[in-house]
């Protein structure tokens, strides 16, 4: 599900298993989807690449309404915005095709790595995987990560080890 930028909610289309075309990021605020038993239920390089392109469209002074929502295990949703300015929105075109497979890969083999670490919960796993992503795309404190949970909604900040360390928002 897309909403456009007049408010209208619309329907994204399924480009082939479990891939979603969402359209023309320049007509959307936001995005919503899952990862229906593929890859980490986190979002992939390719969903912050599209929020950062949906950022790019907004009015001046409004790149924080650019936002993706991604539904994860357990009923948990995640959402994120993009915490910049236009100003910092990275250049068009500075993710290729092959960075951004080679960061969703990446993804999958921490995900795998951290899966037996008992220490840690699936959102600890995920969440880590996300902020190490935001790392290495260059987009670390640009983005905003919260979990949305029952009636309890977290900002996800990282401490100084990399590890996610939820904050209750009020």
């Amino acid at each position: 599900m897309i909403k456009n930028s007049s408010g209208t909610i619309l329907q994204a289309t399924q480009n082939e298993d479990y891939s979603v075309n969402l359209g023309d990021p320049s007509t959307m605020n936001g995005g919503y989807h899952n990862h229906p038993g593929t890859g980490v239920n986190i979002f992939s390089a390719d969903d912050i690449a599209i929020l950062i392109e949906i950022a790019r469209y907004q009015a001046i002074g409004n790149a924080g309404n650019a936002y993706m929502v991604v539904v994860a295990p357990g009923g948990i949703h995640y959402v994120m915005y993009f915490n910049g300015t236009h100003n910092e929105i990275p250049a068009y075109g500075s993710y290729s095709t092959g960075q951004l497979d080679g960061w969703n890969k990446e993804q999958w083999k921490k995900n795998v790595d951290l899966i037996s670490d008992n220490d840690i919960s699936i959102n600890q796993r995920l969440e880590q995987i996300f902020l190490s992503t935001l790392e290495n795309m260059g987009l670390q404190n640009k983005v905003i990560l919260q979990r949305v949970e029952e009636n309890k909604i977290s900002t996800i900040n990282q401490n100084s080890n990399g590890t996610p360390v939820p904050a209750p928002c009020n």
